[in-house]
Formats: C-alpha cells, sequence, structure tokens
C-alpha cells in the first residue's frame, strides 16, 4: 500500500485485496474498505451532471510581471544556471536584423521588452514576416507554399520556386497596411488561381508535379471542410457564431466515458467544425481520420492522405448515414416523387450543376437495381431506413424510398473513368466530392 499513489491504483488495491476472500491476496481488512469505496464512488457518480459539459469561453495568456526594470539575463557556463558568466542584453536575431538595435521603452507597468519586439516582428524593415506570411496563404490556396517548406525559410529549407512572386506579394501586402483582406483578394482574382484544373497533356511532359501552376492543382478537402459540407448537404449545418467548444456524438465503440460528454444540446451536434473540442487523448474520429491537425505534436501543415479508412468511415459511420438520410427528406421534399427531378435536385445541392446523362442513367440504374435488393432482403416487417422529415410512404413504395437513401449515401454513380479523386477542392476553390 506504501506504493499506491494514484485513485486507480488504489481502486484496484482494494478490489484485488478486499473483494475476493477465495483469492490469494485477500486481506479481510480491506473488505470493509472496498465496500466504503464503492459506496463513495456511487456517490460522487450522482454529481457528474453538474460538471460542465462546454469548454470555456475565456483563455490564458503569458504576461510580464508588471514592473518596469526586468532581471538581468546571463551567458550560462554549460548552461549551468548557478554559474552565470557575461551578461547580455536583448537583442534581435543578428543574420536577419542587420544591425538593428531594439528601441526599448519601459513603462510603468512593463519592461518594454516585448512591445519593442513585437514592433519589430510586424516592421516593414523586417525581411521574414510578410514572406513567411502570405507564403502560408498561398500554401492555403494552392496546397503548397512557393517556399514549400512552411517553417524553414533558412539554409535547410527550400528555394521558393517563384521568388519574384513572393517579393511582390510581401511587399504589397505590407504596403497596404498588412491587409489579410487585400491580400485573400489579390490572389483570389489573380489568372493562375483562376484557372482550369483539367488535365493537360503538354503540362504533364513539361512539368509533371505541376511545380509552375500551369493548372490549378486538384486539392482535397480538409476534415472540417469534409464534415461541414456534409452538414450543409443535408440542410443542418448550425451556422452560430462564437462560444465555447461542443461535444457532438461520438461511435460507441471509443468507449471514451467520462472523456467526451456528449453535450446534452442536439443544436450543439451540427455546430461547424471548428467549435469541435480538442482533447489530446480522445481525438473526434470522423476529424481523425480525415488527417485533422493532431494536438499531440507542433507542426506546420497537416498530412494529407488517401486511405481505406478514411472510405470505410463514410460508408459506416452511423452519424453520416443519418446525415445522408436527412440529405434524403431535403430532396423529396424539393423534387416530389419523379425519379428524375430527385436526381436532378440531388446534383444541384451536392455539385451545384445538373447531372449529365451518363450519371443520371447509371443512377437510375443503381436505384432500381437496388431496390430489388431491398425487396427480396427484406420481409414486410422489416424496418427500412427511409427518407427522414417526410411522410411515411405507401408500403409498397418504401423499398424505393430506402434504394434511394442508399443512392444518397453510396459514392458518385458515374463510371469510374468519370470519376474525379475524392473528396476534393476543383477549380477555384468550389467545393466537389463525391460522397452524396
Amino acid at each position: 500500500m506504501a506504493n499506491v499513489t494514484t485513485e486507480n491504483s488504489i481502486a484496484n488495491y482494494l478490489e484485488v485485496t478486499g473483494a475476493n476472500p477465495s483469492a490469494k491476496e485477500y486481506d479481510p481488512a480491506n473488505a470493509a474498505k472496498y465496500v466504503e469505496y464503492k459506496k463513495l464512488t456511487e456517490e460522487l457518480r450522482t454529481f457528474d451532471r453538474l460538471r460542465p459539459y462546454k469548454g470555456s469561453d475565456t483563455f490564458t495568456a503569458m504576461t510580464e510581471l508588471g514592473h518596469a526594470d526586468a532581471p538581468p539575463t546571463f551567458v550560462f557556463e554549460l548552461g549551468n544556471h548557478e554559474r552565470p558568466l557575461e551578461e547580455v542584453q536583448p537583442g534581435f536575431p543578428a543574420a536577419i536584423a542587420k544591425g538593428e538595435q531594439p528601441s526599448i521603452a519601459p513603462t510603468a507597468s512593463s519592461s518594454g521588452r516585448r512591445t519593442a519586439l513585437a514592433a519589430w516582428i510586424a516592421s516593414p524593415r523586417n525581411p521574414l514576416t510578410a514572406r513567411v506570411f502570405v507564403n502560408r496563404v498561398w500554401n492555403q490556396y494552392f496546397g503548397r507554399g512557393i517556399v514549400t517548406t512552411l517553417s524553414d525559410f533558412g539554409k535547410a529549407g527550400r528555394k521558393p520556386t517563384h521568388p519574384e512572386l513572393l517579393d511582390y506579394l510581401a511587399d504589397r501586402f505590407v504596403s497596404q497596411g498588412w491587409s489579410v483582406k487585400a491580400l485573400h483578394r489579390e490572389i483570389l482574382l489573380s489568372s493562375v488561381y483562376r484557372q482550369s484544373s483539367a488535365h493537360r497533356e503538354d503540362v504533364r511532359r513539361a512539368d509533371p508535379g505541376n511545380t509552375l501552376l500551369a493548372v490549378f492543382p486538384g486539392l482535397r478537402l480538409d476534415a472540417e471542410q469534409i464534415r461541414d459540407s456534409l452538414l450543409a448537404a443535408s440542410g443542418e449545418l448550425n451556422g452560430d457564431v462564437g462560444g465555447p467548444s461542443v461535444t457532438p456524438p461520438v461511435p460507441k465503440g471509443l468507449n471514451a466515458g467520462q472523456l467526451w460528454l456528449v453535450s446534452p444540446d442536439r443544436a450543439d451536434h451540427t455546430r461547424r467544425s471548428r467549435y469541435i473540442f480538442t482533447r489530446r487523448s480522445v481525438a473526434y474520429p470522423l476529424l481523425q481520420s480525415f488527417d485533422m491537425a493532431s494536438p499531440q505534436q507542433a507542426h506546420s501543415r497537416r498530412d494529407v492522405t488517401t486511405s481505406p479508412l478514411q472510405a470505410l468511415t463514410l460508408y459506416n459511420d452511423a452519424q453520416v448515414f443519418g446525415w445522408s438520410r436527412v440529405l434524403a427528406g431535403r430532396v423529396v421534399r424539393d423534387a416530389g416523387a419523379d425519379d428524375a427531378a430527385r436526381i436532378d435536385r440531388l446534383y444541384q445541392i451536392l455539385f451545384a450543376r445538373a447531372p449529365d446523362e451518363i450519371e443520371r442513367s447509371t443512377l437510375r440504374e443503381f436505384v432500381d437495381r437496388q431496390e430489388r435488393i431491398i425487396q427480396d432482403a427484406n420481409g414486410p416487417r422489416t424496418a427500412l431506413a427511409l427518407p427522414a422529415g417526410v411522410a411515411a410512404a405507401d408500403e409498397r413504395q418504401q423499398p424505393r424510398q430506402a434504394a434511394f437513401v442508399d443512392a444518397v449515401h453510396a459514392p458518385d454513380a458515374r463510371p469510374y473513368g468519370h470519376r474525379p479523386a475524392w473528396p476534393r477542392q476543383d477549380k477555384a476553390g468550389a467545393a466537389r466530392s463525391c460522397r452524396s
């Protein structure tokens, strides 16, 4: 017992030594303690409902102690803080500051050092800040920065593919008052952003990696964009802005217990993905499958992978299937009972266009075939997954309704040769996915 230090170890110790009289480790003195421990544990559980289920709407930050003077800083011999050598003064990195020294102006409540550093970081004379920022914005739009090593502009990093463009954007960014909106507008109105992403054989031969951006690169949507697009297509997306984090439902097999208490307000379950609480030990599974930013490590950019787990998640996740039923209900309400009108409306919602003849006929064939499968596999009393939010159809029509739900939940029904990579961001940033 002397080595027992945590609540879990106490619980395990009392259970092993006090719960089973026939056990070799049984100690009669711990039997009553084990009973008492179980009783207290049950009493504590009655207070679980009082715990806050939302994250904080405030944040903490480090500040100075609030004094005009600052303690001296020394170089230590071999890093030993007990053996100080010469005193050093505040300064900027010599490699990029070109001899510039900080102008420190203490106030009654601050040494002024942090203000001097912030002013230099955002100074037009600093050659690095503007370039790093515009490079990250460029990376967000094109999937690759002008300098591909986003966090390393030094000798170990990659050279810019378009150095003049990087200088131009950085100079414009500073001269326009560090306006982020103006920077976005400049990139979005450029010809390189507005060009087609259609394959060009001459570009493939001349520049197989599309390093020079002769065509717009196809991009997979981020994890949050994928979930939000599913919610938006179904009409379920909650667009409320601000507030603390939320914890939507997770698969039962996750067994997160008290580490993931689902928000009791159902409106929180469909909040935009940026508001989902991030816990290091329990990642939200749907986002994790599509390479959400890992809270376990610092990184300059996300991994972008394509794996079988992603397809299986979209196929098998109960929540995704529920959103598909809601989307099917939305289509039925908008388009009525006509199959052609339903397919047209489905494509309008998902792709902002009408289906072509190949897509329309293939999807009709899928619904016909799926209806026969459902009729053969299900008895008259079997519950079918029908479109949500619409009046129950006649029993004879229910297999057709369920087949349409499966069509909504299935991948794009076009032949494989016509199918784009999924999910992706196509020309001019338009969201495009082969998932319904």
